[in-house]
This record gives structure tokens, sequence and C-alpha cells, in this order.
């Protein structure tokens, strides 16, 4: 329930939100990983460097950019922190989907999305630590 994950987004102090994903097309063709990003200080920056790791770990040929996430979805357009959602490849592309049910596969863009995260620490400690909640950071991945 997207109601639901708001109100556990916005209950944690300095919150950092990432959202996994899986794309589907029509289309066979699509392939990639994709970084979408949240109207939120610090979202756009997160979403660049989270776009860079991914197309460094998983596929330099991939030419997919950081994007701002569509007006309805609900769940990233209500947020009050940075938060981004990944979608980790096309589960309608046939060579992508079988990546991705392979656990190495999968251990690897696990790898790249934390990855992401302590490269992009630097902006994110701008918006979110400091003063009397450096302590209280939180993550949320779901």
């Amino acid at each position: 329930d997207q109601r639901a994950r708001l109100e556990l987004v916005k209950s944690l102090d300095n919150a950092v939100l990432i959202s996994i994903h899986q794309n589907f097309y029509t289309d066979k063709k699509p392939c990639g990983a994709e970084t979408l990003y949240a109207p939120t200080e610090g979202s756009k920056e997160f979403a660049l460097n989270m776009q860079s790791v991914l197309i460094s770990a998983l596929n330099e040929n991939n030419s997919r950019r950081a994007a701002k996430i569509p007006e309805n979805i609900y769940l990233m357009n209500n947020v009050d922190c940075p938060a981004i959602l990944v979608e980790c490849g096309f589960l309608s592309n046939p060579a992508e989907e079988a990546l991705l049910k392979t656990d190495g596969y999968r251990l690897k863009t696990a790898a790249a999305i934390a990855s992401g995260y302590f490269s992009g620490e630097p902006i994110l400690k701008e918006i979110c630590f400091g003063g009397q909640n450096e302590s209280k950071n939180g993550v949320l991945l779901y």
C-alpha cells in the first residue's frame, strides 16, 4: 500500500528512499538499468550518481539516463526526502530476464546499488545529516 509506505518513510528522521523494481515493456528490445528521481532536494544528484554506478557495474553499453519520476507515481511524488526508483532491468527483454534470474547477477546488482548509495553519501550528507539528528539517519529499501 503506497500510503502506508509513505507514512513509514515520513516517520524516519533523515530518510533516504531507494525503491527497487524490474521494468517491463510490451516491446522486447528495451534493456538496461534505469534510475528515476523524486522532485525532492538531492534526488536528481543522487539518481545521476546511481545511474553512473549501475552503468559501470552492469552494462557499459547502457545508454539510459537518470530521469524525473512520472507524476502518477504516488509515493515518489509525496515523499519529503531524497528518493530514487531503480529499475534493475527489463523482464520483457529475454536476455536481460535470463540475467535477472541468476543469483550472481542479482548479487552484482545489489552490490552496485549499495555502492551507488555509499558513493552518493556526500550528496546526501549535505541534505539529510547533521545537527541533532546526526546519528538518526535512515535508509529505506523496498
